[in-house]
């Protein structure tokens, strides 16, 4: 049985984003960049019809606790908010200008 190769390289190339370039970023289509770069920049984000997506991150792994770990400690009791009294002070505005 003959396995066609260039159909093996379609296979292999499926679920792969575009190597980064401008020709491919959401601001390059878009006519919003305004670097003139030979290389695509930091900010480089596949342009979809979707529209300006959110880069994707990587799924946060919470582990379990260990059944012998120590509890936290509690926080700290909060003191009462200090309030001071103001006391409204009266002055004459001719106070201020040198004679």
């Amino acid at each position: 049985m003959k396995t066609d190769v260039s159909n093996r390289a379609e296979v292999g190339n499926r679920g792969k984003a575009p190597k980064p370039s401008c020709a491919t970023c959401f601001f390059g289509c878009r006519l919003l960049c305004a670097l003139d770069l030979d290389a695509p920049c930091t900010t480089y984000r596949l342009d979809s019809p979707q529209g300006l997506l959110p880069p994707s991150q990587p799924t946060l792994l919470m582990e379990a606790a260990a059944a012998d770990a120590p509890e936290p400690p509690a926080p700290a009791p909060r003191s009462a908010p200090i309030f001071v009294e103001h006391t409204p002070v009266q002055m004459d505005l001719r106070d201020l200008v040198p004679a």
